[in-house]
């Protein structure tokens, strides 16, 4: 989850991302977090995100993210206090709202954030959190030349967020149109910044590596391919993990035969320090127009790169592992429907063993139920989510969702977000009464079983989130967990206990009790520490039974932490025969 949890926000008419279908108009910018309000859909449980003062063509989930136990969403043509935003209005404040999740009284608004100096020209469109910090990209920053892009780092006080500095390449003055901050990841110390306008009128494109010193954060690399394109666009989507940099040029016309599928570039750290290119990816049947790396995401050494035009805008995912010295594409990922053109890939967010990929123009239909596939289309194309598991035979369909009341043309999956059991959508061009494309947003769970307690911030400089995948029945014996971020390679296990302790939670925040057992301890891969469990040997055979309630936690090594020894936060599920 390194690059797909990001929020792009308040992004320009030259940073949107056109799909195939609908054309997006030039914004002004405010980002938002909203109250939500729980819905039961008939295909699974959502939560449904409305701005709570839309407006005409807001585009209100044009990106979300899930971010230090918060949600947001960005609305990037949203006038603030207007019902219709003409060109010649201008936003000055860029509010940020946000909100946290209460067990008893839902999600509430905590507080409300602006961005200084916030002008037409000054469009926040991305945000990762870094050790308690929040760093906000502003890639249509005047301040160093046209739209040559900017980072903002805010900090909490003890009594709300103020900008403590700005993140500025070293030729950024002169970098005219760089777009600098389109696209955010980080990993540990480490941030990349996508910069797709890089290298104006050309638009090649490229990827800034910077590294946290202290309280500073310094330019390390810029990171450009051997061989440029014009237009490639570098920079559209970037993801890191560890020592590995993907970056996304969904637009490159070289390297790949034939020309203009688009490709996606991997960086590692050697052992002098520097960061070379060591791959140039391209799927295994490139056609012109594919947009192959429009999306890209790593975890647990995995790659995941979207290409929503692929077959026509029915669109893949591929996935990618390195084998040897080499990266090696293991598999292509298609929704399990007839859907013809939902433009599939457009987004995605990888974790572990969770893959959520959105769909901006997927039809509503029945959701996928197993092998067998109804097929009920009504003509609605409202846009859809798609969910992945990762089982013993490989990556698997497990959910098709989509708004219950949407419409065609809402574009529901334009953004995704994932973060351990909840990830999020956004819909930016749903109609909000009489305003058009004001824009929606929803948030639901995934996996199995039911999160609960609260983990600390490890050397990773973010809190481990565990999940639960796969199948609870005990004879199909297909049930996986994992945990997420974990310091790299580092010895790991999984503690079960058939109680939870009475909060607050005590011995290191131990989230089980009663009887317990560990899993055998292993590595983590990059990280993500995994679990896979098979009932029929120790220590499950005899202890996990049908109908038996294990609560499960994920403990691990942290040799640059404070303590030591970590763990995530908790599930509870229950196990079928």
């Amino acid at each position: 989850m390194n690059s797909a949890n990001v929020l792009h926000v308040c992004a320009g008419q030259s940073s949107y991302r056109q799909i195939s279908r609908r054309k997006l108009f030039p914004a002004v910018v405010f980002m938002a977090m909203v109250k939500l309000s729980l819905t039961i859909a008939a295909q699974s449980r959502y939560t449904e995100l409305f701005p709570s003062d839309p407006s005409f063509r807001g585009y209100f989930g044009n990106s979300v993210d899930i971010e230090l136990g918060y949600v947001l969403v960005a609305a990037p043509g949203h006038y603030h206090g207007l019902t219709y935003g003409g060109p010649d209005v201008f936003n000055t404040g860029c509010p940020i709202y946000f909100y946290l999740q209460d067990e008893y009284a839902g999600w509430n608004q905590e507080l409300e954030l602006f961005a200084s100096g916030q002008q037409h020209d000054d469009f926040l469109r991305s945000c990762e959190s870094q050790g308690g910090e929040l760093i906000i990209g502003a890639p249509g920053d005047n301040d160093y030349g046209p739209h040559s892009g900017t980072a903002r780092v805010y900090e909490h006080d003890g009594s709300g967020w103020i900008e403590r500095l700005r993140i500025v390449p070293a030729e950024n003055g002169g970098n005219q149109v760089a777009l600098f901050g389109y696209s955010i990841a980080s990993s540990g110390d480490w941030i990349v910044f996508g910069a797709r306008g890089d290298n104006w009128p050309n638009q090649t494109g490229s990827v800034y590596l910077f590294r946290r010193y202290g309280d500073s954060w310094h330019e390390v690399a810029k990171l450009v391919p051997a061989v440029v394109s014009v237009g490639a666009e570098l920079g559209t989507s970037v993801a890191i993990e560890g020592t590995v940099v993907v970056g996304g040029a969904y637009n490159w016309t070289a390297g790949c035969d034939p020309a203009v599928g688009g490709t996606a570039y991997i960086w590692e750290e050697v052992p002098t320090g520097d960061w070379v290119e060591t791959a140039q990816l391209c799927h295994a049947d490139p056609v012109p127009g594919d947009a192959f790396g429009i999306s890209v995401d790593i975890s647990g050494g995995l790659i995941a790169i979207g290409a929503y035009r692929r077959h026509n805008y029915r669109g893949s995912v591929y996935l990618y592992e390195k084998v040897g010295a080499e990266w090696v594409e293991v598999d292509e990922l298609q929704p399990e429907d007839d859907d013809l053109h939902p433009d599939f890939g457009f987004s995605l967010d990888l974790e572990g063993d969770l893959l959520v990929i959105g769909a901006p123009a997927a039809e509503a239909k029945a959701s996928f139920t197993g092998a067998v596939d109804l097929h009920l289309y009504d003509g609605v194309v409202p846009g859809a989510v798609y969910v992945f598991e990762r089982r013993r035979a490989g990556w698997k369909q497990v959910e098709k969702l989509w708004r219950d009341a949407g419409e065609s043309g809402d574009q529901t999956g334009y953004s995704v977000a994932l973060s351990g059991g909840l990830a999020a959508a956004g819909a930016i061009s749903d109609d909000v009464g009489t305003l058009e494309n004001a824009g929606s947003a929803i948030v639901f769970e995934v996996g199995r079983g039911t999160r609960y307690c609260s983990s600390r911030e490890n050397s990773r400089r973010a809190a481990a989130q565990i999940a639960a995948t796969g199948s609870l029945s005990i004879e199909e014996n297909d049930f996986r967990l994992h945990a997420s971020p974990v310091p790299i390679e580092q010895p790991g296990t999984f503690v079960w206990g058939s109680q939870r302790p009475v909060p607050p939670f005590s011995r290191e925040r131990l989230c089980v009790g009663g009887e317990l057992f560990l899993m055998p301890f292993r590595l983590s891969k990059g990280e993500v520490l995994f679990g896979e469990v098979d009932f029929t040997v120790p220590p499950f055979v005899g202890n996990v039974i049908a109908g038996s309630r294990w609560n499960i936690q994920a403990w691990f090594h942290d040799p640059w932490g404070s303590p030591r020894w970590n763990s995530s936060d908790a599930v509870s599920v229950v196990f079928e025969p």
